[in-house]
């Protein structure tokens, strides 16, 4: 660059990314008053609406001064690491997990619905094509960017599969190669877009999800149905993906977190049961995979009567969502068998326990589950949340982590979820603590259940909690990408159109009985799922060796 101009090529490629980060980076509230402010300090506030055109008049030729003058050598730093021999993953190139685009709403916030409902303040639609593919939008006609969600009910849970991480190893190889597009060439267009394409795979969904520029939602959307209408799956690629989905699982062998949430999961669900199967695989399954096995599952479990999207961002209308659907879906005709419902599953007995020793570690992990009533629209389900809410959540992760891990000092973290699902929503609560603290673990974390189902919570307690519940809504729907995540939660779940309008006044009207009549009914601290992970002095019936 200090002697060569950049070519037109690279030079408006880079133009485009640079303007689409910052058009994407100013999609909050949160993320404009960052910005305000940064330029406050640089020049003036106001700058913020014309550096976009500052950047349109930049040229090769301004590139290459600036090169000139500040990238010389004489100021430059250099750095490198050199990992350890044995390491797992010296040489080989481990990607991040890959996420859908954008927000997803948490379970314990998003959690009260209505069936029906089509009008509502927040002007979020919904069609259904003839092909079956469900579209729900939130058009708005003045932002200069859109994001858009594909999710294909193609999880094991969905279609019954019982190959670990035939999924998600599937969703991964997606991108990699297509009838039109190389990998290489895929990544090309998608930069020189300023886009970005994400694909993800949970218990229930493929997901493929973008975000673009307004003006580019015609190419990029087209790129999107590409990797769901014509992957290659090719071979080479697949080994790549298998090598370093390998790589992550046997890193996941040496944390005692997932090693605690894997013993968990594995008394949990029975033989057999789809939520049993890890969704990541297994190295066993993984390494077996080929490009066939991935092309079979892909025909079989894709269909567009298994397809929601949910789009949000610079559209003008519905119709001009649907016109963009039906341009790249409207010949994807061809059914496949309907998601499969998920069995419900009971809590034990008694309690039950399981470990996994890792030798060599300083720090155990506990994960605690029970398997509490379904995600629907009756109080009771509200009111559990809300319990579980004070319980491990507020403040600095609520009544376990002032008590467990401030007043105890037994655990670096302590904290516990309510997660809401078709079948069953389960309680989890979840703790690291020194090998030694286990037993004083466990016990203040099941004398904090029995106090939430034996005594009211304070008024002080409940006023935070709906404050929380209320006050972070509009937090998690700032970005396109939370919006999004909220229509594919109301499809889902059937939550409603007017869901946002409606969610305020019901979680108002829980009372203190309700809590403690909801946690005395679906939270029982005798009929728990324990798993623990740590060192080999872990104190732990049926111990296994990962």
């Amino acid at each position: 660059l200090k002697t060569t101009l950049a070519t037109e090529e690279e030079f408006l490629r880079a133009r485009k990314q640079i303007r689409a980060q910052y058009v994407y980076s100013r999609e909050t509230v949160t993320a404009e008053a960052f910005w305000q402010g940064q330029m406050e300090i640089i020049d003036h506030a106001g700058r913020i609406d014309t550096l976009a055109d500052e950047l349109a008049a930049v040229t090769p030729e301004d590139v290459q001064r600036v090169v000139q003058t500040w990238l010389v050598d004489d100021q430059r730093t250099v750095g490198w690491q050199v990992p350890d021999e044995g390491s797992t993953t010296a040489g080989v190139d481990v990607p991040p997990l890959v996420e859908a685009a954008g927000y997803v709403s948490p379970e314990p916030q998003l959690v009260w619905g209505l069936d029906g409902g089509t009008s509502n303040a927040h002007g979020f639609v919904r069609t259904e094509l003839a092909n079956g593919i469900v579209i729900l939008a939130q058009p708005r006609p003045g932002d200069e960017a859109v994001e858009a969600s594909i999710s294909i009910a193609a999880g094991q849970s969905a279609t019954g599969d019982t190959t670990p991480g035939l999924p998600s190893i599937t969703a991964r190889m997606l991108n990699r190669g297509t009838r039109s597009h190389t990998f290489e060439q895929f990544n090309e267009a998608i930069d020189g877009l300023g886009a970005v394409i994400a694909v993800d795979a949970d218990r229930d969904d493929v997901e493929v999800s973008f975000h673009s520029l307004a003006e580019d939602l015609e190419p990029v959307f087209s790129l999107a149905a590409e990797l769901i209408l014509e992957p290659v799956f090719p071979s080479d690629e697949l080994e790549k993906v298998k090598q370093q989905a390998i790589t992550g699982l046997r890193e996941q062998e040496s944390d005692t977190g997932a090693m605690a949430s894997r013993a968990l999961r594995e008394q949990l669900y029975p033989e057999g049961h789809p939520y049993r199967i890890p969704v990541s695989g297994e190295i066993d399954s993984v390494s077996a995979l080929t490009s066939e096995d991935l092309a079979t599952y892909h025909q079989r479990s894709f269909g567009p009567n298994v397809t929601t999207i949910a789009l949000v961002g610079g559209v003008a209308n519905l119709d001009a969502v649907v016109a963009q659907v039906e341009r790249v879906f409207g010949a994807w005709t061809v059914p496949v068998p309907g998601a499969r419902d998920v069995p419900p599953v009971g809590p034990p007995a008694v309690t039950v326990r399981k470990s996994y020793v890792i030798r060599g570690k300083s720090q155990a992990d506990i994960a605690i589950g029970y398997p509490s009533l379904p995600r629907s629209l009756d109080k009771p389900y509200f009111a559990v949340n809300m319990a579980n809410v004070i319980l491990g959540q507020l403040g600095l992760m609520g009544r376990l982590g002032a008590n467990v891990r401030d007043k105890q000092g037994l655990a670096y973290y302590a904290s516990s979820s309510f997660g809401g699902g078709t079948a069953n929503s389960v309680w989890t609560a979840r703790a690291g603590v020194d090998p030694g603290n286990i037993p004083r673990a466990l016990d203040g974390i099941l004398d904090e259940l029995r106090r939430i189902r034996e005594e009211p919570v304070t008024d002080e307690e409940l006023a935070d909690a709906k404050s929380y519940l209320i006050g972070s809504l509009p937090l998690g729907l700032e970005s396109l990408g939370g919006v999004a995540g909220l229509l594919l939660a109301i499809e889902k779940y059937g939550l409603g159109l007017d869901y946002l309008e409606r969610y305020p006044g019901y979680i108002r009207d829980l009372t203190q009985d309700d809590l403690l009549s909801a946690a005395r009914t679906y939270l029982d601290p005798d009929r728990l799922v324990i798993g623990i992970s740590g060192p080999e002095s872990i104190e732990a019936e049926g111990n296994t060796d990962a």
